[in-house]
């Protein structure tokens, strides 16, 4: 079994991610019109996202799409509204069917959310060149979430040399090489011409999400797209996701007000958000919670054991619990 198919309640990192963006959308779209946004994405197979953006923000025009049609079969089969609708549709054939999109909602529906879920870590050029082209197509108030898969390690293996001592002496300089090579300058930032360090790979791919932005505003002229969104995330494979706000340029501080006081909101494009949900108890969790508010060392102190491999480890595993503990899963057992 592959992550894909592992419930998402399974995989606490990538549920937290979803449930931080379900909030964002929360708090923007009673100011901008929830009734005036039609949600498109890659549902997969069982459309958890879908059905959780009508069962908690209140979205009812819902479109995903899949290059396969087995997979949209499967949608069909699990889409809360009759309304929903499923597409077989590869993502850069998107941008072309916007209009259509749009006009197959009610009259009200003018505005777009868009969630470009991808994970294969060798299209990653052509992944930035869709996001382009999406962008161009997009008005003030459209909202764009991107997900990238962020592993230097399936480019450039670093505990291997074999696989990167014929392109440079060290890995990290390897890696730079080979991934200037996979996205080209137009998507490269040039100081990491170098070397890019496996620890910042995320931060890396984030500028060049940055840098192909930057394309599309020079051509979508008076349009800004502001990052609200930055995370960081392993679920098996390490990924990165952004989420913009399209804005006219003289008004991005009246679209970003919903955002005000919101402690995962970006304040530029260095401002990311790290999930690393620790492994806790039931039991570990239920003491934690009990005195969450008080200051990491104290909250250690008061524990009879360490809840990480070393001191360190704990004062963070901690320090991210008390960050996360919101949106993580619960289960109950439910007898019929």
């Amino acid at each position: 079994m592959s992550a894909k198919d592992i419930p998402y309640q399974l995989r606490p990192n990538k549920y937290i991610d979803r449930q931080l963006f379900l909030e964002f959308l929360s708090r923007c779209l009673p100011s901008f019109g929830v009734e005036k946004y039609v949600y498109i994405s890659m549902g997969g197979k069982h459309l958890v996202d879908q059905n959780s953006v009508y069962r908690k923000v209140g979205l009812k025009a819902l479109c995903s799409f899949d290059g396969s049609e087995e997979i949209v079969k499967r949608q069909k089969a699990n889409r809360l509204l009759d309304t929903t609708e499923c597409l077989t549709l590869m993502s850069h054939e998107l941008p072309s069917k916007l209009d259509q999109i749009l006009d197959n909602c009610s009259s009200e529906v003018e505005r777009l959310i868009i969630w470009l879920d991808f994970t294969d870590p060798r299209e990653r050029k052509g992944q930035l060149s869709e996001l382009v082209r999406l962008l161009l197509n997009l008005n003030p108030l459209d909202i764009v979430r991107i997900t990238m898969n962020a592993n230097g390690h399936q480019l450039v293996p670093e505990s291997k040399p074999d696989a990167w001592d014929k392109i440079a002496d060290t890995p990290s300089k390897a890696l730079a090489i080979m991934l200037n090579e996979q996205l080209g300058d137009d998507f490269y930032p040039a100081k990491y011409k170098d070397a890019v360090n496996y620890n910042e790979f995320s931060r890396v791919l984030v500028e060049c999400i940055s840098l192909a932005v930057s394309h599309a505003e020079l051509v979508n002229n008076g349009v800004k797209f502001v990052p609200t969104l930055i995370t960081e995330y392993k679920d098996g494979q390490r990924m990165v996701t952004v989420t913009l706000i399209a804005c006219e340029a003289e008004k991005i501080d009246e679209a970003l007000q919903p955002l005000l006081g919101w402690q995962f909101s970006a304040s530029n494009w260095e401002d990311m958000h790290v999930i690393d949900a620790p492994d806790f108890s039931p039991r570990e969790k239920l003491q934690i919670d009990q005195v969450i508010s008080k200051p990491v060392t104290e909250i250690l102190d008061g524990l009879q054991y360490c809840p990480a491999r070393n001191a360190k480890a704990a004062e963070v595993a901690v320090e991210n619990y008390q960050k996360f503990h919101r949106y993580y899963p619960s289960f109950h057992t439910v007898e019929f």
